[in-house]
């Protein structure tokens, strides 16, 4: 979650700020991809179990879709 966070709210503040995104969308890419392998096979980051990790990295992903560094295409 804390990559996540780091990258998430580093692309929120540099938009909000009118800085250049792209670095900041690049440095998510493989955080989304590593999420999407996670879950690829199972229901839940830990496994069978839903736990704390998910709702930590479900909210973090939550307002990355919000606002816009992620789609429902990928990052």
């Amino acid at each position: 979650m804390t990559e996540i966070e780091n990258r998430g709210f580093g692309w929120l503040f540099a938009k909000r700020r009118g800085e250049e995104l792209g670095e900041h969308e690049t440095g998510f890419a493989p955080i989304a991809d590593a999420l999407r392998d996670a879950i690829a096979d199972r229901p839940w980051l830990s496994g069978e179990s839903f736990t704390v990790a998910d709702i930590f990295c479900a909210t973090m992903l939550g307002n990355a879709f919000h606002n816009e560094l992620l789609t429902e295409d990928g990052p």
